[in-house]
């Protein structure tokens, strides 16, 4: 081939290239996610307008700054560049940045260098806010806690178990009536923390019992009152209701036992009955 066939082709060549570049820049450029890049000094040398917009900068704020300066926490932005030197990746690393008004963003990043001849040259960082959700998780968070101190606060004892019959939860008036606090999620205690369990005069054991049977079948009870036994002997009079629970897609997943001690009012109820027959015998 002559000369100028030759230099079509080249220049054909050229032509691609700079095409793919140029959409591989647009795409960099427009993506909707963060991206940026750090040199090895940590200074950030491009960012895309994604991750401007996140926090809120004008490149020149931004572009051309230490990475530390956006960061919440010093030992996070240190832990990153140091793991980035020592050619690790990271993959969903959480960290806090500075926005421009003030407020912070949580993000999920991952990044890795690239390496030229052993020459660090730049990161490639990409950058997720996950602020809303940190924000959910807090509020759920938050809710329980909330929700385990009003159990806390409630005059009755209430207690859970999965449908295992492993015990969940329980709240402090029932650890205080069952004498000490039993072991969360146990293969070796089900059911009931009490040490022994009598209904009508009948010995339960923990499989037979009312909170085993509504685990099993989902069946409810009310008003029932056992007496519960502790492992130093002491035993008080209980008034129990059980509900079983289900779960989002109404499967059975456990159930919930709210009792209180009603020993003073069995002692009464004696009391009473004791005192009729007196006041008959003295009528006769």
């Amino acid at each position: 081939t002559d000369g100028s066939e030759y230099f079509v082709l080249h220049a054909t060549e050229i032509t691609d290239s700079a095409t793919f570049e140029r959409d591989l820049r647009d795409s960099l450029e427009n993506a909707s996610v963060g991206l940026h890049w750090v040199n090895a000094e940590g200074i950030i040398t491009w960012a895309n307008q994604a991750e401007l917009d996140m926090l809120g900068y004008e490149k020149n704020e931004y572009i051309g700054h230490h990475i530390s300066e956006f960061h919440a926490d010093s030992e996070i932005i240190s832990d990153i560049l140091d793991r980035l030197s020592k050619q690790q990746t990271l993959h969903n690393y959480e960290a806090k940045l500075k926005c421009k008004d003030g407020t912070l963003r949580y993000v999920s990043i991952n990044s890795n260098v690239l390496w030229q001849k052993n020459k660090f040259v730049r990161t490639r960082c990409f950058t997720v806010d996950i602020t809303a959700q940190k924000q959910l998780q807090k509020s759920v968070v938050d809710g329980e806690r909330k929700y385990r101190h009003l159990m806390d606060t409630l005059p009755v004892a209430v207690y859970t178990c999965d449908k295992a019959g492993k015990i969940t939860y329980f709240n402090k008036a029932a650890a205080k009536l069952w004498g000490y606090e039993p072991p969360i999620n146990s293969d070796s205690l089900k059911f009931c923390a009490a040490y022994k369990v009598w209904l009508d005069g009948t010995f339960y054991p923990p499989e037979k019992t009312p909170m085993a049977l509504a685990v099993e079948t989902g069946q409810s009870f009310r008003n029932i009152q056992p007496v519960f036994e502790r492992s130093d002997g002491t035993s008080f009079n209980a008034h129990v209701t059980i509900d079983p629970l289900f779960d989002e897609n109404k499967n059975l997943c456990g159930a919930i036992n709210i009792f209180q001690d009603i020993t003073p009012l069995k002692q009464m109820e004696l009391a009473v009955r004791e005192s009729e027959q007196k006041y008959n015998q003295l009528l006769k």
